[in-house]
């Protein structure tokens, strides 16, 4: 590999890059394009801090250019591998620091948003709102996940495979089932189209957008889907409980990330000016 372009060709034959989720690969592929322009002429051993930096000037503040960076340190952990480099440098800048996403749907908002979903969409936010699965991970369940009364859902980004149980998740699955397939099954996918087919990303974003805009032309606020994931993590009873249903590895993301709107605190009890004790 004399170059970093060369040493991109690798990562995106590489089996690794091959086990990314259809759309982490889109992304990563998009990535690498912008990425070539930068320094696919530079030879692996070539390539210095500063270089990162200075890309990241270019678009000060924005998380693309810290994701692009995320992407080319994949890249040099191929060159670290082969031996073409010592260290992977890249690990070592320092990205541009990014502002987590506040929005919190109340459940208000939401009861407003079902008004204007289909019956296969509020089936979909009802099992949602139970789980709190990512929107991939939504579209990949099967109905054979459906047994013994849990829900199997895909392995998580830790490698943990979830599965759920509990109050409600039985008739949110049957409210799924009815609206999905009907009289009999249409499809192995437990959230199908009206042709027994997987929904895309895209196919479900245009159902999502179209909803989405009649309840801003009615007057409410905007939220994404990936907004009720963070919803399920934010009204958890607990961060322990919040980190399992994310399937989070460690609390730190969940907090930072998913826990949003406000944190109700019990004021401070004190004594009864009669129960007072004197030091």
């Amino acid at each position: 590999m004399r170059t970093l372009g060369e040493a991109m060709d690798v990562y995106l034959s590489s089996s690794r890059f091959r086990r990314l989720a259809a759309r982490t690969q889109r992304d990563y592929q998009k990535a690498i394009l912008r990425l070539r322009g930068a320094f696919g002429h530079l030879p692996p051993a070539a390539w210095r801090p500063a270089a990162g930096y200075a890309y990241l000037e270019t678009q000060q503040g924005s998380v693309q250019a810290n994701r692009d960076l995320s992407v080319l340190a994949n890249v040099m952990q191929v060159c670290v591998r082969s031996g073409v480099v010592e260290r992977n440098l890249v690990r070592e800048v320092e990205k541009n620091r990014e502002q987590a996403r506040e929005r919190y749907v109340t459940d208000a908002e939401l009861a407003a948003f079902l008004i204007h979903c289909n019956p296969k969409l509020t089936a979909w936010i009802g099992l949602k709102m139970l789980t709190g699965l990512r929107q991939g991970q939504m579209r990949a369940l099967r109905v054979s996940d459906w047994r013994d009364d849990a829900l199997w859902g895909p392995k998580a980004k830790g490698g943990r495979t979830l599965v759920f149980h509990g109050p409600g998740l039985a008739e949110a699955v049957d409210e799924v089932l009815r609206t999905h397939h009907g009289e009999q099954f249409r499809s192995v996918y437990l959230l199908c189209t009206r042709q027994g087919n997987q929904y895309t990303a895209d196919g479900f974003r245009a159902i999502w957008q179209r909803a989405m805009r009649k309840h801003v032309d009615a007057g409410g606020q905007r939220f994404t889907e990936h907004d009720l994931r963070a919803k399920v993590a934010s009204d958890s009873e607990s961060l322990h409980l919040a980190q399992a249903r994310m399937g989070h590895q460690t609390p730190n993301t969940t907090s930072r990330v998913y826990r949003r709107g406000p944190q109700v605190v019990t004021v401070l009890s004190r004594p009864e000016e009669g129960n007072k004790q004197e030091v």
